[in-house]
């Protein structure tokens, strides 16, 4: 017990606030919490990595208080309100292991400092960079994976902003859940599931899938998988054009992913997806179903569904969305914008709402509307020019 007392008062004498050991992983990013005492906030905060404080190289060290200072990988943020400075350090490899020292700059007295001790590991088990695709409105969802020796850190999951720091957007300790963010864990698989939900485009960005571990006057995050996720406005999909003849019956064929097969299928019209109007829709497959004029059957052996659209009027003519999954991710629509037509004169013109000229074609789903036999309209013959006499032949000379 005496011993251990000496220990602690030559840690206070020499200006050892704590020392612990962080845990990053290749490719990832660290962020380490250093706490200060109330009178040291004025004073210049550092960090630098060596065996030997005394000697070891300062990757930064700054006065400048609550604005974050760069120098290459590394950055510092002094937050005076919290008394504590953050120290980041991105792209990590083997090479930035070893011992770093968070002090506080003191010139006549011994500096105080943290102690601490980053290991790099490289894990099969995460990747480390992920690009997820959402349209607007919609959601996105997305699966972070973590090693196993962070299975009881708590799930954390932040979004990048201009000034360098990983907002926290949601963590499995949050009392309050997040207006459009969910998490769920699955603790015997080791990965949660991020959900963000009415999707804006504010929401494109950069985010970290990582892990936060706290304790007494020891806290830092490990930031394991980048998440590059881009929110894309409906209105600049690239429509497929699809055209029909008045009175006939035009024949969609829609793809859905295969674990699908038990979701609801439907067939529906309007600019937007998020706003369309169900023109039918089916829950059970193999079934035809029928609402009016329209008609759907679900083929859960070939993962599509079949529309038929008898009669056709031109005020069928418009955006029709084809999905089996309400939350209108990538994979789960199709969209197609239908034109009606119909025979105007004996020269078997083909006229189209719109104003195009073209021929019949058929949907296929999410690998896109095919046309086939695309017919064009029949052009007059110009005018006949009469026959011009030969010119006098001229014999050479």
């Amino acid at each position: 017990m005496r011993i251990l007392l000496i220990v602690i008062l030559l840690s206070f004498m020499t200006g050892c606030l704590s020392s612990f050991t962080v845990t990053g992983s290749s490719g990832g990013t660290v962020i380490i919490y250093c706490h200060y005492s109330t009178e040291d906030r004025s004073r210049e905060k550092y960090v630098c990595l060596g065996q030997n404080r005394l000697r070891c190289k300062d990757p930064i060290i700054t006065g400048v208080k609550n604005t974050w200072q760069h120098s290459g990988r590394f950055s510092l943020y002094d937050n005076t309100g919290g008394n504590y400075f953050k120290v980041i350090i991105r792209q990590l490899t083997r090479q930035d292991e070893g011992t770093y020292w968070c002090g506080v700059n003191k010139p006549t007295a011994p500096d105080s400092y943290t102690k601490v001790e980053l290991d790099v590991k490289k894990d099969d088990c995460c990747e480390k960079s992920v690009t997820e695709t959402a349209f607007l409105g919609g959601e996105a969802t997305i699966r972070c994976n973590y090693p196993e020796d962070h299975e009881d850190d708590i799930k954390y999951f932040c979004k990048e902003d201009s000034e360098s720091d990983c907002e926290n957007k949601i963590s499995d300790i949050y009392h309050e859940k997040p207006r459009r963010y969910s998490l769920s864990k699955r603790r015997r698989k080791r990965f949660s599931t991020v959900t963000i939900s009415d999707l804006t485009e504010d929401d494109t960005g950069t985010y970290w899938c990582g892990v936060e571990t706290s304790r007494t006057e020891q806290r830092y995050i490990t930031l394991i998988t980048q998440v590059k996720l881009l929110v894309i406005n409906w209105r600049d999909v690239k429509p497929i054009n699809v055209t029909e003849q008045v009175g006939e019956t035009a024949r969609l064929t829609c793809k859905y992913p295969a674990d699908h097969k038990k979701n609801e299928k439907f067939f529906c019209k309007g600019d937007l997806p998020l706003t369309c109007e169900d023109k039918v829709a089916a829950t059970k497959p193999n079934i035809i179903i029928r609402n009016k004029r329209f008609s759907l059957r679900d083929n859960s052996e070939k993962t599509n569904f079949t529309v038929h659209i008898k009669m056709m009027r031109p005020e069928d003519s418009g955006t029709y969305w084809c999905g089996s999954d309400r939350r209108w991710r990538p994979a789960d629509y199709t969209r197609c914008i239908l034109s009606v037509g119909e025979w105007i004169n004996s020269l078997h013109q083909w006229w189209l709402v719109g104003g195009d000229i073209g021929g019949q074609a058929h949907c296929n789903g999410c690998n896109g509307w095919k046309g086939i036999n695309t017919w064009k309209p029949w052009k007059p013959w110009k005018p006949w020019k009469p026959w011009k006499p030969w010119k006098p032949w001229k014999p050479c000379i």
